[in-house]
């Protein structure tokens, strides 16, 4: 059990060490304030999608295309 937790940390490190590099990059590169707010904005249109549509979207069951 200790060898899975362990592994398990090791894991969350290693992403979090990638992503906060992608991040500073990001930040580097001056696009962190534009990114942030494109992707606010995509959070916000895909929460009111559904009641935009007028659908009910049962989270109950599995999505499947016809």
């Amino acid at each position: 059990m200790v060898l899975c937790d362990l592994g398990r940390v090791f894991t969350y490190l290693n992403l979090g060490l990638l992503f906060g590099i992608f991040g500073k990059g990001i930040a580097m590169a001056g696009f962190q304030q534009t990114l942030s707010i494109v992707l606010g904005a995509l959070i916000i249109v895909v929460g009111l999608a559904p009641s935009l549509l007028n659908r009910n979207i049962p989270l109950s069951r599995p999505i499947s295309v016809s």
